[in-house]
């Protein structure tokens, strides 16, 4: 659905092709364009993501449901906080800002959204055909992501021709917010 809707938002505007950036559920979500729709795209980057969901990882997004249903979801703002931003980040006041806009996103997210994109999740299951993209793909990970780890995400690359791989220092999951400059600089080099 989220596939199509990206589809269907191009069609609108008269898009005949365009170029993708996702970020985490968004990068899941430019690997199904990436392996499903690869006419409608010049080139896809594929940011703080996972192309499958081992079932350790299934667990955790059922255990997240579960809390969700259970207190809303506000039940999972700490814990998403924890894991979207590295330690260093969350510790200075600077980011006081964007991380209670941050945790207002969360809070204010429909309860049937956030089910809805943990179960889309869990049957995440693109890995095994990366090989067969034929787009030029750009994949960039946090150092310090615990949900879409560097080392998962430099296997994608190297599974997945005409590739190219971008780890950011020191960054966790919303790798845009916490390093923008070098995520841009990553982004537009590979534009160009």
């Amino acid at each position: 659905m989220l596939e199509g809707d990206v589809i269907t938002i191009l069609d609108e505007l008269e898009i005949e092709k365009a170029h993708f950036v996702g970020l985490s559920i968004g990068g899941m979500t430019s690997l199904g364009l990436a392996l499903k729709q690869q006419n409608r795209f010049n080139k896809i980057i594929c940011c703080a993501a996972r192309a499958d969901m081992p079932p350790p990882m299934k667990e955790t997004w059922d255990q997240r449901i579960n809390v969700v249903k259970d207190k809303g979801t506000s039940g999972v703002v700490d814990g998403s906080i924890e894991r979207w931003y590295s330690e260093d980040f969350n510790n200075n006041s600077a980011n006081n800002e964007i991380i209670n806009m941050s945790k207002n996103m969360i809070s204010n997210t429909s309860t049937n959204g956030y089910v809805g994109c943990c179960e889309a999740i869990k049957t995440l299951d693109y890995l095994k055909d990366l090989s067969t993209i034929n787009k030029e793909m750009l994949y960039i990970s946090g150092e310090n992501d615990m949900g879409a780890p560097a080392m998962a995400m430099e296997e994608m690359s190297h599974l997945t021709p005409n590739s190219k791989y971008i780890c950011i220092p020191g960054a966790a999951h919303i790798l845009n917010i916490e390093a923008s400059d070098l995520v841009n600089e990553a982004i537009l080099n590979f534009l160009n």
